[in-house]
């Protein structure tokens, strides 16, 4: 069990694994014992040995402290330090056997001392050094030896330093309850810490979480959720992120799962036999997509965009990208199309969120997407192309109307998840049709019966129907009807897209029961995070269920129920209709409002606004 505070600090016993996230340097520790250390666009590089790093654990994000032994990560460059209380002669390290899963293993790389007494470990997709100095252990990764180099001109006091301001750039929520406290700083670290940088310090990205490191990749619906928790402090960080996800949009309006990061660990990674089977490669002409041809990610490209420049009142990102946000609405409306208006997903495609559910036909998370984007392009076209925004906007209705028609079942009182090619309709309510609320398709009457049935259905407090308990939101229940719609982890009850909890559907969730003030938006704010901590697990997880345990640990767009205290508790959204959150007596620092920096700070039950 650990125990959480306010001010983020989770006190327990080693946990089996921790993930830290830096601009360059990724990592999980390992029972207390090994730190297998991964470099963004590398893969893993180095795997560090010492002695059991001892209980109670104090894990803030990228530091951990305990009695004799401090753990932290640097911010500026690419190197771990590691400080133990009798010295570093037993640590041990070794270079890895592999850059990551589905690479042929490499013999042992040899460990070389040079003149001042550094030691190296050169692979062929990266370079490794370790420095002792007394009690401290630097640990310092690089795509070549001058990156490395440069690494190891920083102190073991710098290092500290750097881990020290970046958990106070994690505590943007200040607030006296422990246990949403804590989820904050952990939850915005999530999205903090998957900002990449290059060697030389520019923008390299936004990572899905320390588990994608190679090749280097941009994720548009992992990027999408992520960036709501970024967006009110740094708009620059999502203006950077359009850049790069923009370089994926093919002329014709079609865009892949993710974007791989230009530069020499791309190039090693289309060399290599690394890839997975059960992706597709690249086509030649588009040596930089990462799974091609997903049906939501233009989508939610354009929708990004919209909200980027309606935050930051930037125009010059939209104005670079119109061509493609025009090629994405012309491709959407030519698409084979229920009742002349609603795009349909073509048959035995997997390829949106749910990657392991053959949802095909009319989806209604998908079709939710294509109305927030014609919304969102509507709006852009204001001041670009108006007879344009007028067509998008009667589109938009068309849209919503079909949709009513075709996919909301007035007897369940939700929609249904999909009406497949064949006739097969999935009639059970999933979460992710919640994106018919936030991006508009649900009318208000609709949108109440939708987030009542959730919390009656996938809300495990209220459904003795699931065996298991009292454990968080479900993504779907009951389980997939049709077995052959389903693949992979997907294929079981209660696993993945099947039913588990996804802290990033939560925090869609209870942004929505933020916005109207509905007093149950707790349970799915802090469930998933009160669990985990139930469950010894000191990071954010991708999704998990009580029969199948947790996914990735400290996956980014779980920094979502962040992004719902921050926009939806605060108001921190165009139009900006501030409000005092249900808190408590709260402070939120440094939130960058129409480009001036401000503090909103809430006391006695009044929201105040005053310049930072």
């Amino acid at each position: 069990m650990i125990r959480p505070a306010a001010d983020g600090t989770l006190t327990g016993p080693v946990p089996a694994r921790l993930a830290v996230s830096a601009p360059r340097v990724d990592g999980i520790l390992e029972r207390g014992q090994r730190f297998r250390a991964s470099l963004w666009g590398c893969g893993e590089l180095a795997w560090l040995r010492f002695p059991l790093l001892p209980a109670p654990w104090r894990i803030l994000p990228n530091l951990v402290e305990g009695a004799g032994f401090r753990f932290g990560l640097a911010q500026t460059r690419p190197v771990v330090a590691l400080e133990l209380r009798g010295g570093t002669d037993r640590v041990t390290w070794r270079g890895a056997r592999r850059p990551q899963r589905g690479y042929a293993a490499v013999a042992d790389a040899a460990v070389a001392i040079d003149d001042a007494g550094t030691e190296w470990c050169v692979l062929p997709w990266g370079r490794a050094a370790l420095r002792r100095e007394g009690r401290v252990a630097l640990l310092a990764l690089g795509e070549d030896v001058a990156e490395v180099r440069g690494a190891l001109t920083m102190s073991p006091e710098r290092v500290f330093s750097e881990a020290d301001d970046y958990v106070r750039r994690c505590r943007r929520i200040e607030l006296d309850d422990a246990v949403l406290g804590s989820m904050a700083v952990h939850a915005l670290h999530a999205a903090f810490g998957s900002i990449k940088r290059s060697p030389a310090g520019g923008f390299a990205g936004v990572a899905a979480g320390p588990g994608y490191s190679l090749p280097a990749r941009s994720y548009y619906r992992d990027g999408y959720w992520t960036l709501q928790a970024i967006l009110p402090f740094r708009p620059q960080l999502v203006r950077d992120t359009l850049g790069v996800l923009a370089q994926g949009v093919h002329q014709d309006g079609e865009a892949p799962s993710a974007v791989i990061t230009p530069g020499p660990s791309a190039r090693h990674f289309h060399d290599s036999q690394g890839l997975k089977k059960d992706i597709p490669a690249a086509a030649p002409a588009y040596p930089h997509d990462w799974w091609r041809d997903h049906f939501d990610s233009p989508l939610l490209f354009g929708i990004l965009a919209g909200e980027y420049e309606a935050a930051a009142a930037d125009p010059a990102v939209v104005d670079a990208a119109w061509p493609k946000l025009l090629a994405i609405a012309e491709r959407y409306r030519t698409m084979p199309a229920h009742a002349g208006v609603l795009p349909c997903k073509p048959a035995g495609n997997d390829r949106d969120w749910a990657d392991n559910v053959y949802r095909t036909g009319l989806v209604t998370y998908d079709i939710a997407l294509y109305h927030g984007f014609l919304r969102a392009l509507a709006a852009l076209a204001e001041r670009r192309e108006p007879a344009l925004a007028t067509t998008l906007r009667q589109r938009a209705r068309a849209v919503r109307r079909a949709a009513t028609e075709a996919l909301w079942d007035p007897e369940l009182g939700h929609y249904l998840e999909y009406r497949a090619h064949d006739g097969y309709v999935e009639r059970h309510l999933a979460l992710d049709t919640l994106t018919a609320i936030r991006f508009g398709l649900a009318d208000d009457t609709r949108s109440a019966a939708v987030l009542a049935a959730v919390g009656k259905d996938l809300t495990t407090a209220r459904n003795d129907r699931q065996p298991y308990g009292d454990w968080g939101v479900m993504a779907c229940f009951p389980p997939y009807r049709r077995r052959r719609d389903t693949r992979g982890k997907s294929a079981f009850p209660f696993r993945y897209h099947n039913g588990a909890d996804w802290p990033y559907l939560d925090g869609l969730y209870a942004g929505q029961l933020l916005q109207r003030d509905d007093p149950s938006w707790r349970y799915p704010l802090t469930r998933w995070w009160r669990y985990g901590l139930a469950q010894g697990w000191p990071a954010p997880v991708e999704y998990y269920s009580p029969p199948f345990g947790a996914g990735a640990p400290l996956q980014a767009w779980s920094a979502m129920p962040a992004a719902a205290m921050v926009q939806d508790g605060f108001g921190v959204r165009p139009p900006y209709r501030l409000k005092a959150p249900p808190f408590g007596d709260a402070v939120l620092r440094d939130v960058s409002i129409e480009g001036r920096r401000r503090d909103l700070v809430s006391q006695g039950g009044e929201l105040l606004v005053r310049p930072a």
